[in-house]
């Protein structure tokens, strides 16, 4: 219940449109407007008080979601941001702590000590497609509105300290911080301190979408933590510059970098190409030599023909559209596939084919995006399904 009073559970959905985000002129009263706009609303509808940042995240991932999940005739088409859990909160009597705690300038601690939170649930709200609600009419018609109500000085008492919202200032105003929020209670639950100046992981940008997923690539092949840190977003991922030292200090990748030295592991001759995702470029593998334990392979990734390419030691193997039957009827062994499982797995394929790692621009550089990277595969995934293909998937889960 922490996280979710921290933000994991709530604020996370907090993904509307950012233009009417407002801040506030002191950490507690972003806290306060927060639950103020909070109460008696779904939780969706929150990113006005939201670090801005964040919000337009969540936003754009949002509305890539949103417009599969319409496409496919699973949500409706009134489905919005604004109205998608079918749940509502209501805040009544929050107390908080008289002093914030600081970690810096632009990062505050507010900490809440007492108040209730109820949370309602109901089933009828949710915005599903028509034929959805058709095909589960019985388990939607028995399932039952929910109520649940938390006392805040309980779940202190119980905890042993007040519960942490953090906050971080933005053009001069507060605003409550989702990113923040979570490491702050994961590094205190640890038993870590707050992070300081010494703490912070300076970001290094790039020229390009490219150079900086050439240089993330290198990172993560050496096991450098702290430098595939350094790669991502300062701004999106502002929280893991600031927390990063303090939570990969006890983190120990010497077994795995001694491993790939042994190997002998490289990355060579890497090469990409870059397309537009909302907000950004993704930079999708187009070619690259990998060498371990003495040997050496060529993959090459075509996406216009949805083909992958490995080359070793001069036996080249191409899957693709002609050949994938072949190894879709091995994994498949015995077992006979519906045709309709092997058109499915085969548009899937090319669509992990197409997968790449998302990068934003932020004051001119490059810089790599953890989440949006994470949500495309999700989006990507999405588009390779067509609607007949949910009643397809609904009828397997039926037998």
């Amino acid at each position: 219940m922490v996280a979710l009073l921290a933000g994991a559970g709530v604020w996370f959905f907090a993904i509307r449109d950012t233009r009417s985000a407002s801040g506030q002129a002191s950490p507690q009263a972003a806290v306060s407007a927060l639950f103020t706009s909070l109460s008696n609303s779904d939780p969706i509808g929150l990113a006005g008080q939201l670090d801005p940042v964040e919000a337009s995240l969540f936003a754009d991932l949002n509305a890539d979601v949103l417009t599969e999940l319409k496409r496919l005739d699973v949500l409706g088409p009134s489905a919005s941001a604004n109205s998608l859990t079918g749940t509502s909160i209501t805040v009544s009597g929050l107390t908080v702590d008289p002093t914030d705690e600081t970690i810096n300038e632009n990062l505050r601690v507010v900490k809440l000590t007492g108040g209730t939170i109820t949370l309602a649930s109901n089933p009828d709200q949710l915005p599903l497609s028509d034929k959805i609600k058709s095909k589960f009419a019985d388990q939607i018609s028995q399932a039952q509105p929910q109520s649940q109500t938390v006392n805040i000085a309980d779940a202190v008492a119980r905890s042993g300290g007040p519960i942490r919202i953090a906050t971080v200032q933005r053009g001069g105003e507060w605003y409550v911080s989702l990113f923040y929020s979570i490491a702050d209670n994961a590094a205190h639950q640890a038993g870590l301190p707050n992070p300081t100046a010494a703490d912070k992981i300076p970001a290094v940008g790039s020229p390009s979408p490219e150079a900086a997923v050439d240089a993330f690539v290198k990172k993560a092949s050496t096991g450098d933590l702290e430098g595939l840190i350094a790669l991502t977003a300062p701004d999106e991922m502002g929280v893991l510059h600031d927390y990063g030292k303090l939570l990969i200090a006890d983190v120990d990748t010497s077994d795995m970098t001694s491993s790939l030295n042994d190997l002998g592991f490289s990355i060579d001759n890497a090469s990409w190409t870059v397309s537009d995702v909302t907000s950004g470029k993704k930079v999708s593998l187009a070619s690259l030599t990998l060498t371990a334990n003495g040997q050496t392979a060529t993959i090459t990734r075509d996406p216009a023909a949805g083909s992958l390419t490995v080359e070793i030691d001069g036996q080249t193997e191409t899957l693709d559209e002609s050949t994938i039957d072949s190894y879709i009827a091995q994994a498949a062994g015995s077992q006979n596939l519906d045709p309709t499982m092997v058109d499915i797995i085969k548009r899937e394929f090319k669509q992990v084919v197409g997968l790449g790692i998302v990068t934003v621009q932020v004051d001119g550089q490059w810089y790599v995006s953890p989440v949006r990277s994470f949500s495309d595969i999700f989006v990507s995934l999405l588009k390779g399904l067509q609607p007949a293909d949910v009643d397809y998937l609904i009828s397997l889960a039926g037998n």
